[in-house]
């Protein structure tokens, strides 16, 4: 059974999230005083399941409490230092359930600002990509749907053979 923090008001969207692995290193915030800019020593190297502006869904099988705490450093390239950020723990995903793998929801509540940045950033680039890709696959859907009506068409008027088959030739270029 999925734990939920039931402070969302009613009516309140809920934030737009992605489906995107990227590797998060958890500790949770009592094991150490305090959270270096630098980065977290010990802790727990996991796989993000979704991401969102404020928080990120992460697939671990530890043991969190909601409410907990926790530190997290975030990589999003093996080329740029992660992110560091002060978090908690805002649901639980156990392993029964069916829909989600078990891990913890995770709110972030501190980044400083050059990593508030990055992290705002980051999340912008990826959503557009998706927004993208979903748009291109519209268009390819729409494509599709007028060769299949061009072919109804093309049994009434002689000119629409050759609209048709100008579709199904780009149809076959973009599958290729």
């Amino acid at each position: 059974m999925r734990k939920r923090k039931t402070s969302a008001k009613k009516g309140k969207k809920r934030p737009k999230r992605l489906a995107l692995s990227v590797s998060v290193k958890v500790r949770k915030a009592g094991e150490k005083k305090r959270l270096s800019s630098q980065f977290i020593s010990g802790g727990y190297v996991f796989e993000t399941k979704d991401i969102a502006r404020e928080g990120l869904f992460i697939k671990s099988d530890k043991n969190f409490k909601i409410g907990e705490p926790v530190h997290i450093e975030i990589s999003l390239s093996k080329d740029e230092k992660p992110i560091v950020a002060i978090g908690k723990v805002t649901w639980i995903a156990k392993r029964p359930q069916t829909k989600y793998y078990p891990g913890i929801g995770v709110h972030i509540d501190r980044l400083n600002a050059a990593d508030k940045k990055r992290w705002l950033s980051f999340i912008k680039r990826r959503f557009q990509n998706h927004k993208d890709a979903v748009e291109l696959k519209n268009m390819y859907l729409q494509l599709k749907a007028m060769a299949a009506r061009l072919v109804e068409l093309e049994e009434r008027y002689f000119h629409a053979e050759h609209f048709r088959k100008v579709i199904e030739s780009t149809i076959v270029e973009i599958d290729n």
